[in-house]
């Protein structure tokens, strides 16, 4: 009785574990978002965001310090600010139920509140952009919100 109780517990930790895990939003990058977003995309290849990891040296692309705000989730396959950097992680939100061009002619209002409420943020606040626009750069110049982000807003379409 007691090892089927211990089992229970271990199996019911087990599960949850799984749980939080698959609910975890996961990173998709640019060029999912690409799909649908060309204009948007296309232009935020030609900022300083899509180029960050590349005008890293050979020496920094190999430095924890530099990959961490040079690549988006931390991770050199997805090298550059790229869209969910500022947007969150899109697997919970690019899907085809939500991410729909048919869906949002339809219903705009709707399927945008179905994004918001799977994760998107569509405008970044400038807390998430001094994460790495800080004291801690080494090439850390002053950061201004408002100037900085009039160099990569974009519209939503």
């Amino acid at each position: 009785m007691r090892k089927i109780f211990i089992f229970s517990i271990v199996l019911f930790c087990c599960l949850i574990t799984c749980n939080v895990v698959a609910d975890e939003a996961t990173y998709k990058g640019a060029k999912k978002c690409k799909v649908c977003h060309i204009k948007i995309y296309k232009t935020w290849k030609e900022t300083k965001h899509a180029t960050a990891f590349d005008r890293l040296s050979e020496k920094e692309k190999q430095d924890p310090k530099c990959i961490e705000c040079h690549t988006t989730s931390n991770d050199i396959k997805f090298p550059g600010i790229q869209c969910e950097a500022c947007h969150a992680p899109g697997s919970k939100f690019t899907s085809a139920k939500i991410m729909n061009r048919k869906k949002f002619k339809a219903n705009h209002d709707l399927q945008e509140k179905l994004a918001l409420e799977a994760g998107l943020i569509i405008a970044p606040d400038e807390q998430s952009c001094k994460k790495c626009h800080n004291e801690k750069s080494p090439h850390y110049e002053g950061f201004d919100f408002k100037a900085r982000y009039e160099e990569v807003k974009h519209d939503q379409k």
